[in-house]
């Protein structure tokens, strides 16, 4: 596959990370209707119909009023950052995401903004601390699983949205029974002599 915008021609089986984390870089970078053209060339070149994935209204945010039938209807709106950027090594930045959407949603949501979810899940050891000082209470990962007593309030887990989940699996989730799943399937890859 060749990448747009000069990003290189990379073999889909083989180093289709490396084609992502490239792709993922610039289309972070880039403004909101520009990420949308790249987006469609990211799609004309996996021969991806984008016609369909607009139809489905993938990659569009909610908007103002959107958010207000929500609220109304009961729905918790919270803080996910505003532009889906949650840097790793810039306190001032990650601050400016916090304060901007907080900023929008104040006069939407109807409850306290005091809960966070990492874009894409991006998250590491200081932001408990640096979400914190920001009148945040919790912040949920993209980990799937239960949470626990012990579980890090800024590190919850959480069933990740997105996809087509079945009725069963939605309850095998939230009745614990994926977290046995996952132990198990993990105690089978450790090698015979590092189990405990």
């Amino acid at each position: 596959m060749h990448l747009a915008r000069r990003l290189g021609a990379f073999d889909l089986s083989s180093q289709a990370k490396e084609a992502e984390a490239l792709a993922q870089a610039l289309g972070t970078a880039l403004p909101p209707d520009e990420r949308v053209r790249f987006l469609k060339e990211i799609a004309e070149a996996l021969d991806v119909s984008f016609d369909e994935i607009e139809t489905q209204q993938l990659f569009r945010l909610v908007d103002r009023q959107q958010l207000r039938r929500l609220a109304e209807a009961g729905v918790d709106i919270q803080l996910h950052s505003h532009r889906h950027h949650w840097p790793l090594d810039d306190r001032d930045v990650a601050e400016a995401e916090i304060t901007e959407n907080r900023r929008c949603l104040e006069g939407i949501a109807s409850r306290p903004l005091e809960h966070f979810c990492y874009p894409s899940g991006v998250h590491g050891p200081h932001d408990g601390e640096w979400l914190a000082a920001m009148g945040v209470r919790s912040a949920t990962t993209i980990e799937p699983g239960l949470n626990y007593a012990d579980t890090p309030r800024f590190a919850l887990r959480r069933l990740v949205d997105g996809g087509p989940v079945s009725d069963i699996e939605f309850e095998a989730e939230v009745a614990g029974l994926m977290d046995i799943v996952r132990a198990l399937r993990s105690w089978r890859l450790w090698p015979a002599g590092e189990r405990a």
